[in-house]
């Protein structure tokens, strides 16, 4: 078989589910979020990528939690596995996607989740002093995401609800 023969490898794609940190040095993290909110660092410097799928807004007191459940913690989380340097942090990128408002105009604060993911990720990342862009944040329809860790990109969309065939979506879904 020549070179030209050799089949193409396709990169490793794993899906980071909610409350999940997912790190790799390459293939590709994929993150569907409604009010969650998904953070992405990328250590160029080491060549490792990670993305945390946040969900609640705040830890309770006391929680040492080590994933991504609370948005007030998934950063520092997130640091730790990507690669704990010391600052400053000037070869660390974040990006900030979701926190959508999934139940429509309701008025009512507890449906706000997404809102509030969103102001605490910008806190946590502001007081770790890493820089950060944010891309897709808020709105009323998901957020699809892909963290590319052979070209450490981060890339995201809007789902719309209505172009949505359930059927294909589902056979599209990778659950490894």
């Amino acid at each position: 078989m020549t070179p030209a023969e050799t089949p193409t490898q396709a990169k490793p794609l794993r899906h980071v589910r909610i409350g999940e940190i997912r790190v790799a040095s390459s293939g590709i993290l994929k993150i569907t979020l409604g009010s969650c909110v998904a953070i992405a660092l990328i250590n160029k410097r080491a060549g490792i990528c990670g993305l945390a799928h946040c969900f609640i807004p705040i830890a309770p007191e006391g929680c040492q939690s080590t994933d991504a459940r609370y948005t007030d913690r998934a950063a520092l989380n997130l640091l730790r596995r990507v690669g704990p340097d010391p600052t400053p942090r000037s070869h660390l990128r974040a990006f900030l996607a979701g926190g959508n408002k999934m139940r429509g105009n309701e008025p009512n604060s507890r449906m706000q989740v997404g809102k509030l993911n969103i102001d605490i990720a910008r806190a946590s990342l502001k007081e770790l002093r890493i820089r950060f862009t944010e891309l897709e944040l808020g709105g009323t329809e998901g957020t699809s995401a892909i963290l590319n860790c052979d070209t450490c990109t981060f890339t995201c969309g809007k789902i719309n609800r209505q172009s949505i065939d359930r059927n294909e979506a589902e056979k599209e879904t990778p659950w490894n």
